[in-house]
């Protein structure tokens, strides 16, 4: 059995912990021809930021907050912050 439940927030810190230096790549639908590249541990570094950050502003969970979805690694901090709940990994 699990020894957690199995969050999204789970899943990118153990991406994070024991895959860090693999890269996620994407190709921007908006801008033909460009690829972003970051790794498990940069984008799990920017999510853990941007849900402290919603946390200083006391966005709490089952509020709706909105994010301009783009592909892009750094695209996806903001909707991996959310889904942690503004818990900044803690």
């Amino acid at each position: 059995m699990q020894q957690q439940p199995l969050l999204v927030t789970s899943i990118l810190d153990y991406a994070a912990r024991y895959h860090g230096e693999a890269q996620i790549v994407s190709v921007s639908g908006d801008e033909p021809g460009r690829v972003d590249v970051s790794t498990y541990r940069e984008v799990g570094q920017r999510a853990r930021l941007c849900a402290l950050a919603l946390k200083r502003l006391d966005i709490r969970c089952a509020q709706a907050i909105t994010s301009r979805p783009a592909h892009s690694p750094a695209a996806a901090a903001p909707l991996l912050a959310a889904a942690a709940g503004g818990s900044g990994g803690e």
